[in-house]
Order: structure tokens, then C-alpha cells, then sequence
């Protein structure tokens, strides 16, 4: 299989698990019969009813996902995206982009790496009181 990715990585960065797709009737089917779900904001009904948004941590997803990259994305939406720890991933699932749709793909990523990157501090602040938490209660 040959696609186009955008890669970014900063080694600062922590990302929760993630999978945001294009919500497809599908998707809607499987969560109407309740074989599975996604992560759906109440206060934005529109990016939820236009992604699928799957992963691990959901309270830190959720937080990840400012009102603000909610927007962005929901107005210029990407193929999909996928983020773990430190890595983000955008692509179009089998489709290799020509020059200009590249460059535009590209300026794209750029501005949700810079969305993304707001939420990094607090993100980080959050995962270190949560190992205080958790030692705590090891030591308990």
C-alpha cells in the first residue's frame, strides 16, 4: 500500500492513544445496535456526528480536543489522524496526494500540530499527578 502521511514528533509532547476518522453510516449502525462507540462531545454535535473518535484515555482525549481544534477540524476536516505519546499521524488512507494537494495537506497538519501543542503542558502536568495518584496508592 502507497499513501502520502504527515509525520510530526516532539519528544515534549504527550498524546493519548488516538484514532479520528470519518464517522461513515457504518459507524452509525454499530453504535445504533451497540456493537461499538466512539468519544462524542455533548457540546459539539457536529464534529461527533462527522468523526469517529476512538482510543485509550478518554478524559485525556477529551481534554486534547480543545473547542478550538473541535472547530478547526470540523471546518477543514483531514483524512484521518492518529496519535500516541509523542507521535501525530495524518494521512489519506491509500491515496498518494499530488504536489498541490500535498503542500495544502501539509500547511494543514501544521496548524493542528500547533492546536495540539497548546494542550502540552497541561497534558503533562495531569499524567505527573496522576503517577503521584497512583503511587500513592502502590504504597498504601
Amino acid at each position: 500500500m502507497t499513501q502520502t502521511v504527515f509525520f510530526a514528533n516532539d519528544k515534549n509532547w504527550f498524546l493519548p492513544n488516538f484514532h479520528l476518522k470519518p464517522e461513515r453510516w457504518w459507524h452509525t449502525l454499530q453504535k445504533s445496535l451497540g456493537f461499538d462507540s466512539d468519544i462524542n462531545f455533548e457540546d459539539n454535535p457536529e464534529f461527533s456526528e462527522k468523526f469517529w473518535l476512538k482510543g485509550d484515555f478518554e478524559a485525556l482525549i477529551r481534554e486534547q480536543f480543545t473547542p478550538e481544534l473541535q472547530g478547526f477540524l470540523t471546518e477543514r476536516p483531514p483524512a484521518h489522524l492518529e496519535g500516541t505519546n509523542y507521535y501525530l499521524l495524518g494521512y489519506k488512507p491509500k491515496k498518494i496526494m499530488d504536489p498541490d494537494e500535498t503542500i495544502w495537506f501539509y500547511r494543514h497538519c501544521l496548524e493542528i500540530v500547533a492546536l495540539l501543542q497548546q494542550k502540552k503542558g497541561e497534558t503533562l502536568l495531569k499524567l505527573a499527578e496522576l503517577e503521584k495518584v497512583k503511587e500513592i496508592k502502590l504504597h498504601d
